[in-house]
């Protein structure tokens, strides 16, 4: 059997060094090292608590099962909050950019007569921001635009313009 030669020895501690930058790299630049954000949505709103949530690729979905196609959102939440008879449901698309964000908060605009889910459209100026309100389903419905984030608030039992505002007012402190 060969002995080993110092060529041979220095060669596996070069590999041996090389295998370990590569591994200490990938722990350290792999996106799974990286924080896990806190979803944008308070724990609490209008006074109830957080029942359910649902984010990214789930909450994709079911936002393209309700408009009957994939939307380009790089993140999704949908965050329900209550009790039997007091109920809210918000949920939030982020968009690529601002101006994806506002095409996609006027495509929906412009469709909004034309559905029969919804009627009784009205704008509001909330805190100095414009909010849509409609109703359907029986519930209240609002939603606005704030930047890259296009939001929907459900409300059912409960003063859906109290906890609009209540996000409003989170917004800007955030």
């Amino acid at each position: 059997m060969p002995t080993p030669t110092s060529t041979d020895t220095r060669r596996f501690f070069y590999l041996f060094a090389l295998g370990a930058l590569a591994v200490m790299a990938w722990f350290i630049f792999y996106p799974h090292q990286r924080a896990a954000e806190p979803p944008p949505l308070p724990q609490q709103l209008a006074g109830l608590e957080q029942t359910e949530l649902i984010s990214g690729p789930a909450a994709q979905r079911r936002l393209g099962r309700l408009h009957g196609t994939a939307i380009g959102f790089t993140e999704a939440y949908q965050v329900s909050y209550g009790e039997p008879g007091r109920k809210l449901v918000v949920w939030l698309g982020i968009s690529p950019s601002e101006e994806e964000a506002l095409f996609l908060y006027r495509e929906m605009d412009r469709r909004m007569p034309d559905t029969p889910f919804f009627s009784d459209r009205h704008e509001l100026l909330l805190d100095g921001r414009q909010v849509i309100r409609v109703h359907g389903q029986g519930r209240e419905h609002y939603y606005w635009l704030a930047g890259r984030h296009n939001y929907w608030l459900e409300a059912e039992g409960l003063d859906g313009r109290a906890a609009v505002r209540e996000l409003l007012v989170r917004q800007v402190r955030e």
